[in-house]
């Protein structure tokens, strides 16, 4: 099962389903707002990473599926997280990329805006973080940290754009970073459930993320046995590494997801 980011969807895993797919069965839902699916209004849904996470679960429930392992990137990991700590024996493995591992690295400038929104909750707050969801600010997020921008196909942030462009996704989107702040239990309960599932466990990540540099996903000493490979790429290190990214992954299914 492969869970996705922000601001995009399971478009993200486009070359990498491919990679997959002739050995696995792979699922790449869209959330509720993203991508393709519906988009229900605010007043009838919550936009919430623990809501989303239900929403995952009852697609897993509705399609039959009791063991699996999950790729999960950016919000993807506190959705699967939550899964993972609920039904620890059903999830085979979890491959993490450029996602909050060993805490919330939301130090440093980068962050200030949501800092303060977190704070608070404020209007005023809430229009300073509203930039982050601009045509800039998305191919941004694809561009930094990579060697060679050329290699990053701008379909990604046009068609992210796009869809953030509907009508009410923005408002629901900043409702979904303003619950950031929620996800620290979660991202502590799944620091221990690595600590004692170590090989369970592989890190593929772009360590030039400004947002979740390489320093904050290597894994601390006390968890020597997880698979920890740095990319050298972005926050979406599957835009230019997925050959690399995949080829792992396959290596490390062949070795956690029963035959």
């Amino acid at each position: 099962m492969l869970l996705h980011g922000f601001p995009t969807s399971s478009r993200m895993f486009r070359n990498l389903i491919p990679i997959l797919a002739d050995k696995y069965r792979v699922i790449a839902p869209d959330y509720p707002a993203f991508g393709h699916s519906a988009v229900p209004s605010r007043s009838d849904f919550q936009y919430t990473h623990a809501h989303l996470s239900q929403v995952i679960e009852a697609l897993l429930e509705k399609l039959g599926i009791t063991r699996f392992a999950m790729y999960v990137m950016d919000f993807g990991g506190p959705i699967g997280y939550r899964l993972m700590l609920k039904y620890p024996d059903r999830v085979t493995g979890i491959v993490i990329q450029n996602t909050p591992t060993f805490g919330e690295p939301t130090d440093g400038p980068l962050w200030a805006a949501e800092l303060a929104y977190w704070k608070d909750g404020s209007p005023a707050h809430r229009d300073a973080v509203r930039s982050k969801l601009t045509p800039e600010a998305v191919r941004n997020q694809y561009i930094a940290g990579t060697r060679d921008p050329s290699l990053i196909d701008p379909d990604s942030w046009t068609i992210d754009s796009a869809l953030l462009a509907r009508p009410g996704v923005d408002e629901i989107m900043l409702d979904l970073l303003y619950d950031i702040k929620n996800n620290r239990q979660t991202v502590d309960d799944a620091r221990q459930f690595f600590k004692t599932h170590q090989r369970q466990v592989m890190i593929a990540t772009g360590v030039n993320d400004p947002l979740f540099p390489g320093a904050s996903m290597k894994p601390p000493a006390d968890m020597p046995e997880i698979e920890f490979h740095p990319i050298d790429g972005g926050h979406f290190a599957l835009e230019d590494h997925c050959a690399e990214i995949g080829a792992l992954t396959r290596s490390f299914l062949a070795r956690v997801v029963p035959t």
